[in-house]
């Protein structure tokens, strides 16, 4: 791995821009909503729109403001980790 980069885990919110074609998935990954949230606060700012999902509990979320993420929305998602091979 090149000097200055690290690999870090991958947590469970993730983020889609929406406000670009094609959509873009983000190549980070957050573990705390106050981390996302701080995130979309500077990025909304730019006029940049995105989809949020939560894949612990297989949530779509929305930003509303404040320091909250709202559940818009539940979707199928696997956990290969909860499978034994």
């Amino acid at each position: 791995m090149p000097t200055g980069f690290h690999s870090r885990d991958a947590y469970n919110y993730v983020l889609v821009d929406v406000s670009v074609t094609p959509q873009k998935l983000i190549a980070v990954t957050w573990y705390l909503e106050s981390w996302i949230v701080d995130y979309l606060n500077s990025e909304l700012a730019q006029g940049r729109r995105f989809k949020i999902f939560d894949f612990d509990k297989c949530r779509e979320l929305k930003y509303e403001g404040g320091k909250k993420l709202v559940a818009i929305g539940l979707f199928n998602c696997h956990k290969e980790a909860d499978h034994v091979y």
